[in-house]
């Protein structure tokens, strides 16, 4: 009967119960536990004391300022926008520290955000934006969306922009992005897409958009600009006057002066005006055409596809000259081909 009240009472202990007569049945088993909460212990006493004491670690600005004199670097405006276009992150913080404004400018205009996002300094950038950096201090080139651009930084881009730039600033951004940068293998039309979708006025920007088209530029990718600022909004009528004359070329006479056949492909495919006269008094141009402009740059492709489209041979600038007259004194290239394409269009 006792047996069976033995046997009863161990099948009814509790989980801590069983726990306990396992351990004292394995005392080093306890050991190495008792151990193993002695150690977490400590390394949680430790990360949360290391914790504690970065809150009281911040240098004082005086302290600051001697540790950027220890790093060879003076106090001022023009080291501390190096240092954040070199990625320096602690130096940016120590000189944030030591008092500096986040929108001090270097002795060329430039800010330390508009350097860092210049050259794709992530960490900089995202200190210096936290700290109160303005993405803006003139709305122009000196912005620091438009250095991003100008640099070619998509995630500087994309970062700044998360911050909601003005409307100013990111149109002056778009130009830029139509531009190509000298030595880059093309334009970025991802950036000028972006852009577009944050609000870029397209269609106000369209003139200085256009003169940036050229720039640096090859046909090929000069008329993938003029297709990308199509689709996101630019009107070429915008471009081309009320009147037939315009106070400055219109894509389709830039396309021609540099003999972008593909270019004015894309123009005239859209509907470009062939006709319109530019108006620039005091010069040999004054009042020419596209086809004038085509024919004095030699490109027999360009006056073919222009004459295709309507464009007249007998229209004259303000110094009486026809497109024919402008294809004798042009460029030698092809002179004899435009010449002979002219006269048969008559």
């Amino acid at each position: 009967m006792d047996g069976n009240d033995d046997s009863k009472a161990s099948t009814t202990k509790t989980p801590v119960e069983r726990f306990v007569a396992r351990l004292r049945a394995n005392p080093v088993v306890a050991v190495l536990l008792v151990v193993a909460a002695i150690v977490a212990g400590i390394a949680s006493f430790t990360d949360s004391a290391t914790k504690l004491l970065a809150l009281f670690s911040k240098p004082s600005p005086t302290a600051a300022r001697a540790s950027l004199g220890q790093m060879g670097l003076p106090f001022d405006a023009d080291h501390f926008v190096a240092s954040a276009g070199n990625g320096d992150l602690t130096a940016v913080k120590l000189y944030a520290t030591a008092g500096m404004d986040p929108d001090a400018s270097a002795a060329d205009s430039s800010t330390a955000l508009a350097s860092a996002a210049f050259h794709d300094r992530l960490p900089v950038m995202t200190f210096l934006l936290d700290a109160g950096a303005h993405i803006s201090v003139d709305g122009g080139e000196h912005s620091a969306l438009y250095r991003a651009v100008a640099g070619g930084h998509d995630d500087a881009l994309r970062l700044l922009l998360a911050r909601k730039p003005d409307a100013a600033t990111i149109d002056a951004a778009f130009v830029i992005a139509v531009k190509r940068r000298p030595g880059a293998p093309a334009r970025n039309v991802q950036a000028m897409r972006t852009l577009a979708a944050r609000g870029a006025d397209v269609r106000r920007v369209a003139p200085a958009a256009f003169v940036a088209v050229w720039q640096n530029a090859d046909d090929e990718d000069a008329a993938e600009a003029t297709r990308a600022l199509l689709e996101l909004g630019v009107v070429l009528a915008d471009l081309e006057g009320t009147n037939g004359e315009v106070d400055r070329q219109t894509p389709l006479m830039q396309a021609a002066a540099q003999r972008f056949a593909t270019t004015a492909d894309v123009l005239l495919a859209v509907g470009a005006r062939v006709d319109t006269r530019y108006l620039h008094p005091d010069s040999d141009d004054d009042g020419a055409t596209a086809l004038m402009l085509a024919a004095g740059s030699g490109s027999t492709a360009i006056v073919r596809a222009l004459l295709a489209k309507g464009a007249s041979t007998a229209t004259r600038d303000r110094h009486g000259q026809r497109a024919i007259d402008y294809a004798k004194r042009g460029s030698l290239a092809n002179r004899d081909d435009v010449v002979r394409v002219l006269a048969a269009a008559k």
